[in-house]
């Protein structure tokens, strides 16, 4: 939704989203989020337990909005995000500006996250190579098979806790 949003705009909303208890779906694409505005929600959604989709496509997203640090010296971006949230599941970032090094450090830290429940990601029209965009891929499919693993391991578990009472 193009809703004209500049840095500015998302610098006054996005600590609510910290606080943040029935929105699962924020859609904020075709707007001018630069960096600081990407950094600023990538902090705000850090421990958000509820929003599962995330569209940030069209917008002047670059590495630096990745790796961010605040005013606090406080690493704030889109890996520290990945790293910390256990909630979202999708996220578009879709012609932004994001080159390798941000896809770098994007897939390191969904590899670092094992409760995070990402299963899906769109870098289309990025600035990122084959190498990187296979690496984000593998993350994700790690991520995915664990999950499915988990999913068989309770189902047999609730097999023996009716098979054997």
């Amino acid at each position: 939704m193009n809703t004209g949003i500049p840095d500015a705009g998302v610098l006054k909303f996005a600590p609510a989203l910290a606080y943040n208890k029935s929105l699962k779906i924020l859609g904020l694409s075709n707007n001018y989020i630069g960096d600081v505005g990407g950094m600023a929600l990538a902090k705000a959604l850090e421990h958000n337990h509820v929003l599962v989709q995330l569209e940030l496509a069209k917008n002047w997203l670059t590495d630096k909005s990745v790796e961010g640090v605040d005013e606090n010296g406080r690493t704030c971006g889109w890996a520290n995000l990945l790293f910390h949230n256990i909630c979202l599941e999708s996220i578009d970032f879709t012609v932004n500006k994001f080159t390798d090094g941000g896809g770098g450090a994007i897939s390191s830290a969904l590899d670092k996250n094992q409760d995070g429940q990402i299963q899906w990601m769109d870098f289309e029209f990025c600035r990122l190579s084959g190498p990187i965009k296979r690496k984000i891929t593998e993350s994700i499919s790690k991520r995915k098979a664990k999950r499915e693993d988990l999913w068989e391991a309770i189902k047999i578990q609730e097999f023996f806790a009716l098979a054997c009472p």
